[in-house]
């Protein structure tokens, strides 16, 4: 009975440490796995306004906007953008570094926890192609 309990307690203890929550771009935390990379980040010579559109455009193509707005409390301006592609949630942070310059993270993760940098990739190269239409 005692080594019963104590395999149950090792098996609680390894998936609790495991499984966890992750911070989001977008300021929120998430079920997942943590110490795995997530987020793809790229930084494009545009303006805020402009990286946001073509954002929004992109993944209206790919999927659905869950929620978009502004991150108040900041020393740069920054947009976020929650969405579900391919049944992944996706988080945006656009994040303007200089006037001119805007830095874009791309953040994926399944339904499961997990990552899909795949994905975070493919949206970060849409984005840059729409950016230079």
């Amino acid at each position: 009975m005692k080594n019963k309990f104590l395999i149950l307690v090792s098996v609680v203890s390894i998936g609790a440490a495991v499984c966890g929550c992750v911070n989001t771009v977008s300021g929120t935390r998430t079920a997942g796995v943590p110490w795995v990379s997530d987020r793809v980040q790229a930084r494009y010579p545009r303006k805020l306004d402009q990286v946001f559109n073509a954002t929004k455009d992109v993944v209206m193509r790919n999927g659905t906007i869950s929620s978009a707005g502004s991150l108040f409390n900041q020393t740069n301006e920054v947009r976020v953008l929650e969405a579900k592609v391919r049944q992944d949630n996706v988080w945006i942070r656009i994040e303007a570094v200089e006037p001119n310059v805007t830095q874009l993270t791309v953040q994926t993760r399944t339904t499961k926890g997990g990552t899909d940098m795949q994905l975070a990739h493919e949206l970060d190269k849409e984005i840059a192609l729409e950016l230079s239409r």
